[in-house]
């Protein structure tokens, strides 16, 4: 019996797939292979399953976001490698335009984000306000502060991103939010 996985790896690697369209060199093939028979580290998916349980919407729900800290980061004996799927996790957000993650590496207070694009924003224009850059679906950048202000600034440069680029007045927002739902939860608020 094949397996769901091998299906997957079959199907993105066939010549002629509408899958394998995508897939524009070797390199592209392997990658493909590796994501479709992936298995996770017990730290890894310990630390997705934290991202979920810390995972914030802003601005009606159009950026997703998660902050990881240093403590958090050892508390489960996770290693950076550990972390870099947690940005898969804070994309998957359905109506986001744009996800971050907030990971700080050591006990400073410097913080390493990662951002995606779902299209429609540019994020290395977010990025390169802070001394960062990519292209406009992903980017990184490091920013020094709290994590709450380090998930602010970006907040406040995706807004003037957005209102710069539609040549709307930016109007300022209140308290930074929690999580926005559609029922409103305790942790719900928005901007």
């Amino acid at each position: 019996m094949i397996s769901e996985r091998e299906q997957m790896a079959a199907q993105y690697t066939a010549e002629g797939s509408a899958e394998s369209q995508i897939i524009k060199n070797d390199t592209d093939k392997e990658v493909a292979i590796m994501i479709a028979n992936a298995t996770a580290e017990a730290e890894q998916i310990k630390a997705e399953g934290e991202a979920v349980h810390r995972l914030k919407t802003y601005m009606d729900g159009k950026i997703s976001s998660v902050v990881f800290p240093y403590s958090l980061k050892c508390s489960l004996g996770a290693s950076s490698e550990h972390l870099e799927t947690l940005i898969d996790v804070v994309r998957s957000v359905g109506g986001a335009e744009v996800a971050f993650v907030v990971k700080q590496n050591t006990e400073e207070n410097l913080f390493n984000v990662s951002m995606r694009s779902m299209g429609r924003i540019d994020v290395s224009e977010i990025c390169s306000r802070f001394g960062g850059g990519g292209h406009k679906r992903a980017a990184g950048c490091a920013i020094s502060g709290t994590p709450q202000e380090v998930e602010q600034k970006i907040v406040e440069a995706y807004r003037k991103t957005v209102c710069l680029r539609e040549r709307s007045p930016c109007p300022r927002f209140g308290k930074l939010s929690r999580f926005h739902t559609e029922n409103k939860s305790k942790n719900s608020f928005t901007l």
